[in-house]
């Protein structure tokens, strides 16, 4: 249960949901579906639409791969992160 509530506050400060307070967000739990991912796992594929979801870097980080060359990584908690990955 602890992570959930880590997880809902840094939920609380990503876009939209810092619109709204961290309280109003706790509801919204049930729809969500928090995933563990082991290092090298692959999160998000280019090309695959996610239109009923949106995806949120909560701990830890990931890189982001553009091309061989062309990385970053991305941090929980630090901007880009705070808008839904895509």
């Amino acid at each position: 249960m602890g992570f959930i509530l880590d997880a809902i506050d840094v939920l609380a400060r990503c876009y939209p949901f810092h619109q709204i307070d961290a309280q109003e967000i706790i509801p919204l739990q049930a729809k969500m579906d928090i995933r563990d991912c082991k290092r090298g796992q692959t999160l998000l594929r280019r090309g695959t639409a996610q239109t009923d979801k949106w995806t949120y870097l909560i701990s830890g980080n990931a890189e982001l791969r553009r091309s061989f060359f062309d990385r970053e990584t991305l941090q929980a908690g630090k901007d880009p992160v705070l808008q839904p990955l895509d």
